[in-house]
C-alpha cells in the first residue's frame, strides 16, 4: 500500500517526530511504500530522503499546511494518507479530506468534567472530524473513549518507542559517572521535568516548580533538573518563575538552551538525561498520550503523573497525583490542573522509594515497544486498506 505519512520530520526530537521516525520506518520494513509529509521540521527547497524513505519539505507557515497537504496528496495520490498532527486549529481546511482515504492518529487530551450529555472531546475536533469525514485513530485508551462518547468508530493504536535498543536504563556505571561529570552530589535526589514551554499552562511548569520547592523544604540535597526552552514568547519566563518560587543554581538546573532552541537534541542524550534523574515530574494539564511518561520509564525512572487524560493510564508504578478541572476556552472543554500540595505529597513519598520501583518502571514501558505495538497498526493498516 502506498501511504502519505503526513507528520513532523523523523529526525526532529519531539514527540511527534519520534513517532514519524518510528512508524514511517517500520511501515516500510513491512513492505509498504511510504512517503514522508513533513508537517515541520524540514523548511527546505527539495525533497530529501531519511533512512531511504522521500521526506516533502514542510511549509514555511503553519496556515499553508492545508494547501501543501493538499498538494502533495494530489501529487502523491496515496492508498491511505496518516494524518499525525493537531486538527483542532483546521478549520474550514478540513475539507481537503473530504472523499479521501484518510485517517488522522488524533491526540485527544479533554474530557466532559462528569457533564451529562457531553463527551468532553475538543470543539476544533469535533468540527474537524465532521467536516473531513476522516477515520479517527486514538493515540491512547482516554482518547478511545472521548471518541466513542462523541459517536466516532476509533481504531486504536498507542504510541510506541524502541526499549531494545534506544531507551535503556542506564548502568549504575555510567548513571554515576555522569551525575559527577554534571556536578550532581552523590546523595542528590534528582527531579526531572521535561517539557516545550509553548503554551503557558499545558506542561503545569508553575505547579511543577512550587511543589517541588516545598519538597525542597525538607530535602535541600534536591536539584530540579529541567528540560525546556527558558524563554519563549507568549509562553513562560522560567528563570523569573523559578526566581519566584525560591529557585536558584544548583537547585534548579536547565539542560543546555542552544540545543532547545534549535531541536538538535539526540535521542541518546534524552537517555542519559532521563537515566540520571531518581523521578520524573510528569504531571502536566493536558496530554494526547504523554510519551514522555514512557521514555522515562523505559530508562528505569518511575514517574509522577496526575489523575485525567492518560495520566493514570502510563503512571505505571508510579504516582497518580489529585486535580481538579481547568476549563480551557480555546476547547470550549476541560483539562486538569495538578494540586501543588499533591505534587509536593508524592515527592516526598518518591523520595524513599523511586529506586525500589526502577525494575517495575522499566517492566511496564515495554509494553509499549515498538514490537508489541506493531500488531496495533497491522490490524489499523488492514482494516484502512481501500
Amino acid at each position: 500500500m502506498r501511504i502519505l505519512f503526513h507528520g513532523v520530520a523523523p529526525w526532529f526530537p519531539t514527540g511527534y517526530g519520534t513517532q514519524t521516525a518510528v512508524w514511517a520506518k517500520r511501515m516500510a520494513q513491512a513492505g509498504h511504500e511510504v512517503i514522508i509529509s513533513a508537517q515541520a521540521g524540514s523548511t527546505n527547497c527539495s525533497t530529501v530522503h531519511w533512512e531511504g524513505l522521500p521526506v516533502l519539505p514542510s511549509p514555511l507557515e503553519n496556515q499553508a499546511i492545508p494547501s501543501v497537504l493538499q498538494t502533495y496528496m494530489d501529487q502523491v495520490q496515496p492508498d491511505l494518507t496518516l494524518f499525525l498532527h493537531d486538527v483542532w486549529n483546521f478549520g474550514d481546511a478540513a475539507i481537503i479530506f473530504k472523499g479521501r482515504n484518510v485517517a488522522a492518529w488524533i491526540p485527544t487530551d479533554t474530557h466532559a468534567a462528569r457533564v451529562p450529555g457531553r463527551s468532553g472531546l475538543a470543539k476544533g475536533d469535533i468540527e474537524f472530524l465532521e467536516l473531513s469525514g476522516v477515520r479517527p485513530i486514538a493515540m491512547s485508551k482516554h482518547g478511545e473513549g472521548v471518541l466513542r462518547a462523541a459517536g466516532h468508530d476509533p481504531l486504536y493504536v498507542p504510541h510506541g518507542i524502541d526499549t531494545l535498543n534506544a531507551w535503556t536504563p542506564l548502568t549504575d556505571e555510567e548513571r554515576a559517572g555522569i551525575r559527577e561529570a554534571e556536578n550532581i552530589p552523590a546523595d542528590a535526589f534528582v527531579v526531572g521535568v521535561v517539557g516545550q514551554n509553548l503554551d503557558p499552562r499545558r506542561k503545569s511548569w508553575s505547579e511543577h516548580m512550587l511543589g517541588f520547592a516545598r519538597f525542597r523544604e525538607r530535602h535541600p540535597e534536591a536539584i530540579l533538573a529541567a528540560s525546556a526552552m527558558v524563554v519563549q514568547k507568549g509562553s513562560n519566563d522560567l528563570l523569573a518563575m523559578a526566581r519566584a518560587c525560591g529557585l536558584e543554581y544548583p537547585a534548579i538546573r536547565f539542560t543546555d538552551q542552544v540545543m532547545q532552541y534549535t531541536g538538535i537534541m539526540p535521542q541518546q542524550l534524552m537517555r542519559s538525561w532521563y537515566g540520571r534523574l531518581d523521578v520524573l515530574l510528569n504531571c502536566t494539564h493536558a496530554e494526547g498520550f504523554g510519551l514522555a511518561a514512557i521514555e522515562a520509564q523505559a530508562c528505569g525512572t518511575p514517574v509522577i503523573n496526575m489523575k485525567g487524560h492518560t495520566g493514570p493510564e502510563l503512571a505505571g508504578p508510579g504516582w497518580v497525583v489529585d486535580a481538579q478541572e481547568f476549563y480551557n476556552p480555546t476547547h470550549e472543554s476541560w483539562w486538569w490542573v495538578p494540586s501543588v500540595k499533591g505534587i509536593t505529597k508524592a515527592l516526598n513519598e518518591a523520595h524513599s522509594v523511586a529506586r525500589y520501583r526502577r525494575d517495575k518502571s522499566r517492566a511496564f514501558a515495554e509494553q509499549y515497544d515498538i514490537e508489541r505495538v506493531w500488531p496495533y497498526w497491522e490490524k489499523a493498516l488492514a482494516e484502512l486498506a481501500p
